[in-house]
């Protein structure tokens, strides 16, 4: 096997306490409360959570308190809102910048949303994480194939999740 500088890769799937940002970054004194979503079929009531919990959290060997943050958002234009194709899923990213900055400061270049909408398209910022991602994992030249893989997977996954749901 190749080395690889991923030193640990957790999705807050497994837990929403693994993925928060206030290990890194502080929360801020003026952020507003952030209620935990309720888990299904749980009674129990909404649990004011500590600081935001990104989708994704990639720690790398060479950085390991410099993680990497990623929190998916899917978006589709639509005659209601007057948008177009490109255009959702940009309002989208912009609404997971505004959402996260209200509660966290963090380097550039560390938190990306992972915006696309359900017609396949990736938006630029997703694009940057995956090379940021694909930079940083190893020390080995990066083959034009290895990224054009990740693409296609991506948006396969999105179109084929979206026709299960059709």
């Amino acid at each position: 096997l190749p080395a690889h500088n991923v030193a640990h890769l957790v999705s807050d799937k497994v837990s929403k306490a693994s993925t928060y940002i206030h290990h890194w970054y502080p929360l801020k004194a003026t952020a507003p409360v952030i209620h935990e979503r309720a888990v299904p079929f749980n009674v129990r009531p909404s649990l004011v959570a500590p600081s935001k919990s990104p989708d994704i959290l990639i720690s790398f060997f060479d950085s390991p308190l410099r993680p990497l943050f990623g929190d998916f958002v899917f978006s589709s234009p639509r005659e209601s809102d007057k948008t177009v194709h490109s255009e959702a899923a940009q309002i989208a990213c912009n609404a997971k910048h505004t959402d996260y900055s209200k509660h966290h400061t963090y380097p550039d270049g560390v938190f990306f949303p992972l915006a696309m909408e359900r017609s396949g398209y990736i938006h630029p910022t997703f694009i940057s994480f995956i090379d940021t991602f694909l930079a940083r994992c190893s020390d080995a030249p990066l083959q034009p194939s290895a990224k054009m893989d990740v693409l296609y997977s991506i948006a396969h996954s999105i179109t084929y999740m979206t026709a299960s749901f059709l």
